[in-house]
């Protein structure tokens, strides 16, 4: 049996970027299911592929938004952005539109939310972006595999070799042909920039959901 041809939404961002209010303000939306990480921490994904497999492991996680109620399903989470192109390729075959939203938030700003996030609680500081980071002092946690790895000790460093790296592949996907629509986290309040996006996925008027984004407490973070 046929199954019902859909359209697919896959958030990405580095995180820390509004990439939750940007899953609440579509999920909100009629006939349209969009989760912010879904099934995680079982279901994070490892930021570097693994050749062996990772066509499966896209597959798999493909077909479980698919499955999800809704002629719009889809997730929003940093660690989609190296699967990108083997999810678009399925969509492909499977005849389903395929649609990527990359949230973006100032270099600076985001690297002093991710220090005071991964300081929160904790007597020693998490490293997401160090291999070992207990060699070095920090505590590792299981979101470290949804992150790249460098040779870099210092934090703030590392988080800026990140932001860089991040949005370098976002444009290098967006020269690829593949339907990405980048949102700036100060203007998800904007009307005009929830219609352009609602646009750029294909959300009739009638099923849009006009949200207003508590953006002070987005940027406080």
């Amino acid at each position: 049996m046929k199954t019902m041809n859909k359209t697919i939404i896959i958030g990405i961002g580095t995180g820390r970027c509004g990439t939750k209010s940007l899953a609440s303000l579509l999920n909100s939306c009629n006939n349209s299911v969009v989760y912010h990480e879904y099934k995680a921490p079982k279901g994070i994904l490892s930021f570097n592929l693994k050749p062996l497999g990772c066509v499966d492991i896209a597959t798999c996680r493909y077909n479980e938004i698919k499955s999800l109620n809704g002629l719009f399903a889809g997730d929003v989470a940093m660690y989609y952005l190296n699967y990108i192109e083997i999810l678009h390729n399925i969509a492909k075959i499977k005849g389903d539109t395929f649609r990527v939203v990359c949230m973006i938030r100032d270099k600076q700003e985001t690297v002093k939310s991710y220090l005071k996030k991964t300081e929160i609680g904790t007597q020693k500081p998490r490293h997401h972006w160090i291999k070992n980071p207990e060699k070095y002092g920090f505590l590792s946690n299981v979101w470290d595999k949804a992150f790249p790895k460098y040779d870099i000790v210092d934090r703030k460093h590392a988080i800026e070799k990140y932001w860089e790296d991040y949005y370098k592949k976002v444009a290098m996907l967006k020269k690829q042909k593949i339907p990405i629509l980048l949102v700036n986290i100060k203007m998800l309040n904007n009307i005009e920039t929830q219609k352009e996006l609602f646009d750029f996925i294909g959300i009739k008027e009638k099923d849009r959901k006009y949200l207003k984004v508590d953006e002070n407490k987005l940027l406080r973070r």
